[in-house]
């Protein structure tokens, strides 16, 4: 099974290769992509002209996580909502993470509306709730991250995700 989906991958990544060499440069096609996991990337993906560059993207700070949840729960209905508190309570998530964080919430009243046979706002209660349940990936990450940034940065792959972790 292994080596059926080492092939089916190889294949992927060919076909996509031949999508990518086949454009031409008047088009004006910026291809970008996203990944957690970029040690895993083919390296035929990673050279210029391809996915030449690498940004790194660090989880959000405190500010960030409250405009986040400001944003994921605007049109939702809630009340004494404290963005700055429940934003020091999800340190290390990502914005996945407070999307699911959400989620969870919303889910959570919506049971309780149906048992109660009413609408139910999201008080802030109900996202620390929710925030206890949801774990954030970002430390695993990093400690995975770390080991590839100290022992396979060759090419400098890593050089941004080595400064940020100096930062915390």
């Amino acid at each position: 099974r292994a080596q059926v989906i080492g092939d089916v991958e190889k294949r992927v990544v060919a076909q996509l290769l031949a999508l990518m060499d086949g454009l031409s440069q008047r088009q004006h096609v910026i291809v970008l992509a996203a990944t957690n996991l970029p040690n895993v990337l083919d390296p035929a993906l990673r050279r210029p002209g391809r996915f030449g560059r690498m940004l790194f993207v660090p989880p959000p700070d405190k500010k960030e996580r409250a405009e986040i949840l400001r944003l994921l729960l605007a049109g939702k209905s809630a009340e004494d909502i404290d963005y700055v508190r429940l934003a020091k309570k999800t340190e290390y998530f990502s914005g996945a993470e407070l999307a699911a964080l959400v989620d969870a919430a919303v889910e959570a009243k919506i049971r309780e509306a149906m048992g109660k046979g009413r609408s139910v706002p999201l008080a802030a209660r109900d996202l620390l709730g929710a925030a206890e349940k949801v774990s954030p990936s970002t430390p695993d990450w990093f400690r995975t991250a770390r080991n590839y940034a100290f022992f396979s940065n060759q090419d400098g792959f890593y050089n941004d995700v080595l400064a940020y972790m100096r930062t915390i």
